[in-house]
């Protein structure tokens, strides 16, 4: 029986089904063959929205663009390069 529902969680991901759709059945069908309850998925989908990591990435991004903004100046390799050159000048909308 789990082997049969791997082959079809295998084939629906091919035929395209959404990858964290596919990753959340797996996650499920992990927990019903190891005998554990189902209820346990919204405890850790909880548990893992309030990481503080994940906080810590927001900051991380935020702090490492400030520079940028600051400046007024895009990055070289970002894709407002293309834009630096469609437009003729990067305009962040922050003034000096």
């Amino acid at each position: 029986m789990i082997l049969l529902m791997v082959i079809l969680l295998i084939l629906l991901t091919l035929f395209g089904l959404p990858i964290y759709a596919g990753i959340m059945a797996a996650a499920m069908l992990g927990l019903y063959a190891s005998g554990i309850e189902l209820s346990a998925i919204p405890i850790e989908i909880y548990r893992l929205a309030n990481a503080p990591v994940l906080l810590a990435i927001r900051f991380k991004a935020a702090v490492c663009w400030l520079p940028i903004l600051k400046s007024n100046a895009a990055p070289a390799n970002s894709w407002t390069a293309g834009l630096e050159k469609s437009a003729g000048k990067f305009n962040t909308g922050i003034s000096p």
